[in-house]
């Protein structure tokens, strides 16, 4: 069978006619796209020129719906973005500036903290918030520091060095704040040291460690404390005692009250008129302290005393105790003394069920004061 060769020339040109035709049509529609793309960025252009970066946002964000991998789309979306958080960057800045110029420091890092959490972290974001909670602590510490809170100054302080590291101002503002703290502690620790009140005094320096752990004029003064607060008694070797058990029975009063939380008691029993302890202190103790009180089960006619001898001499005679005496304190003078005496006397009276109990408690031996 023959081919015809005119028609045989005419399938072999309509493959490279439709190719020519699909190329055409790819620039036209490559011609088409850039004139788009040029035109959505030109209407973006229009709205930056007027500052007005989120429409010009906008202008791109509709064109990317349309050719969402446009890369020229994107980087001008970036780059309208990046424009948006300066503008409102600078805004945010300007207006945090006035609040603090006003001491509205929380509003402005607020603010600020807001402005983080939407537009992300910045270095001006974060420079300009640790500015302003140096200004306020400044501010709240010399606050602090005219109503004579010396702790709360010094907390403040320590707060935002928690944030701004070596910074010069918080530094200097801490050094002074803590100079005057410590005075302050120390003067009321010497006031109590004068009454004799140690656990208050000890108390107090305590508190100030836990804000300023490594302070050393405090540490020195816990130790003197420390040397100074009275001991009890039974901690301390007894030499000679007669009847005398400490710690032991039922510590209450005829009203109620419960000595067994003191730092020692005794009971005086009634199966001897007297009861006597006796110790050798060695000279370091000035002072003898301890309670006196009739104990729950005194009887009605029955009465007693506390004697206290130093060096064998009497320096100290209770009041007379009975079943409606209520209990009182005693604080005696033993500067000097080598050896101390505690007597316990109960009235010999023998008719009917009552009998006699003396109860002593928290009996305590003062360091001399050098």
């Amino acid at each position: 069978m023959k081919v015809n060769k005119r028609n045989e020339k005419k399938v072999r040109k309509t493959p490279k006619i439709i190719a020519i035709v699909l190329v055409g049509i790819f620039f036209a529609g490559v011609g088409f796209y850039s004139m788009e793309i040029k035109n959505i960025i030109s209407e973006a252009e229009k709205k930056s020129f007027d500052g007005d970066y989120e429409a010009a946002i906008i202008e791109i964000q509709k064109g990317l719906e349309i050719y969402p991998y446009s890369p020229k789309l994107k980087q001008e979306n970036n780059e309208y973005a990046a424009r948006v958080n300066e503008a409102i960057k600078i805004k945010v800045i300007e207006e945090t500036k006035v609040l603090a110029d006003q001491n509205e420091f929380e509003t402005a890092m607020s603010m600020i903290r807001a402005a983080q959490e939407i537009y992300g972290n910045d270095q001006e974001y974060d420079t300009a918030y640790k500015e302003y909670k140096k200004m306020h602590a400044l501010s709240e510490a010399e606050i602090s520091c005219d109503n004579g809170d010396y702790a709360g100054a010094v907390n403040v302080i320590i707060d935002a060095q928690k944030d701004i590291e070596n910074d010069i101002e918080l530094l200097a503002a801490y050094n002074l704040y803590c100079e005057r703290y410590v005075e302050e502690i120390i003067k009321k620790v010497d006031e109590l040291i004068n009454q004799r009140q140690y656990s208050e005094a000890i108390e107090l320096v305590n508190t100030g460690l836990k804000i300023l752990p490594e302070n050393e004029n405090l540490k020195n003064k816990l130790t003197i404390l420390e040397a100074l607060k009275p001991i009890s008694i039974t901690t301390i070797k007894e030499l000679n005692s007669s009847y005398w058990y400490w710690n032991e029975e039922d510590p209450k009063d005829p009203f109620g009250n419960d000595y067994s939380q003191t730092s020692n008691f005794f009971v005086h029993r009634n199966n001897n008129k007297e009861a006597s302890i006796e110790y050798r202190v060695y000279q370091k103790y000035d002072t003898l302290t301890g309670t006196i009180a009739p104990h729950a089960d005194i009887g009605e006619y029955y009465t007693g005393a506390v004697q206290v001898y130093a060096d064998d001499a009497l320096v100290y005679t209770s009041p007379t105790v009975e079943q409606k005496t209520d209990a009182f304190d005693f604080s005696v003078d033993i500067a000097g003394a080598e050896y101390i005496k505690i007597v316990v006397k109960i009235s010999d009276i023998t008719f009917g069920s009552a009998y006699g109990k003396i109860l002593l408690s928290d009996i305590q031996l003062w360091p001399i004061d050098e």
